[in-house]
């Protein structure tokens, strides 16, 4: 995950922020989430649909949890990435920031996908890939809107996300088992790695993921890269960053941002200060800034508000307002 997965003891202190993330996760009250408990369908504004499987790779199901609004829809979609670095985290990981979606008016799906070691790039983006299918086939069962359909996630779900966004099928990601539209119309990203060309040509810090070195497979890593496909078709793009986040640098993400602005892409990103890695999406700023940015493009009314119960104890806003970059709009 950048230039910071170099020792081992930072790969320890991502699998040990996993755990950390989890614990306040239950403290938030997600465990009656993932239960379907504690509160009622009408009381939380949206219903629940539980290890749905949207592909089959095997033997295996692949399965995802669908938060749908109340109301008759259609909805705007949006499909959950969880992070972890490729190799572990689940679909439960995002659930407070679904659950935040689908009171504001959005279909939220929160998906497994096959994790690295025993499944290499690019398996991750086929998953991806099919889900974002599977969503658009159902449409009309989850009251969905096929025409808008968004990709959210964090870190290494993040990197997906902007895959979704920035490749189409010329670029050879879509997946082969399943016939469909795999577009998204927006992209929200938080904790972003979004260029792996800068990693040094020895270095075997993504050979679990990614299978070889960058020195003995450069196009690889480039091809693993969303910045090696921005171009004038992709999507509004919000990232948000934790400013003391020291597993993905924020540098890198500050060059994808200006390049899609480049392109005439609207990009916007919102740096969080004082957060590191770990904390950042648990701060109000950034599910906020995500609703906000998703109700502008998904044509929705923009509420500058937080609901009861969005806060998660032990995250905090301190003095310090966000940074948020000019969006660097243009007429396209």
């Amino acid at each position: 995950m950048a230039t910071h997965l170099a020792s081992s003891a930072v790969r320890t202190a991502l699998a040990t922020g996993l755990i950390w993330s989890t614990v306040v996760y239950w403290l938030a009250g997600g465990a009656r989430v993932l239960a379907g408990t504690g509160v009622t369908p009408r009381e939380a504004g949206y219903t629940t649909y539980f290890n749905v499987p949207y592909a089959e790779r095997g033997k295996e199901e692949l399965l995802l949890d669908a938060y749908i609004p109340n109301g008759s829809g259609p909805f705007p979609a949006v499909v959950v990435i969880h992070g972890g670095a490729w190799r572990m985290g689940n679909k439960a990981q995002l659930a407070l920031h679904a659950a935040r979606l689908a009171r504001a008016g959005f279909a939220a799906f929160c998906i497994n996908y096959r994790l690295a070691p025993a499944h290499k790039w690019p398996a991750q983006i086929h998953d991806c890939k099919a889900a974002v299918v599977w969503v658009r086939r159902h449409a009309a069962q989850y009251k969905v809107r096929p025409d808008w359909i968004a990709a959210y996630g964090y870190s290494a779900g993040a990197h997906l996300a902007c895959m979704l966004g920035v490749t189409d099928p010329k670029d050879g990601f879509e997946d082969p088992g399943s016939k469909g539209d795999s577009s998204v119309q927006a992209v929200c990203a938080g904790g972003t790695p979004c260029d792996f060309t800068i990693i040094p040509p020895r270095a075997r810090w993504l050979t679990f993921w990614l299978g070889k070195t960058r020195g003995e497979d450069p196009e690889l890593y480039r091809r693993a890269s969303p910045i090696s496909f921005v171009d004038p078709s992709d999507p509004p793009t919000l990232l948000y960053h934790g400013a003391a986040d020291q597993l993905v640098p924020l540098p890198p993400v500050r060059r994808y941002v200006q390049l899609l602005r480049s392109q005439g892409i609207e990009a916007e990103l919102v740096v969080i200060p004082d957060a590191g890695h770990i904390l950042a999406p648990f701060v109000p700023t950034a599910i906020d800034s995500v609703v906000s940015f998703l109700r502008k493009h998904a044509g929705q009314k923009v509420e500058a508000r937080v609901e009861k119960g969005d806060r998660v104890p032990g995250s905090h806003q301190g003095d310090k307002r966000p940074e948020r970059e000019d969006s660097g709009r243009t007429d396209r």
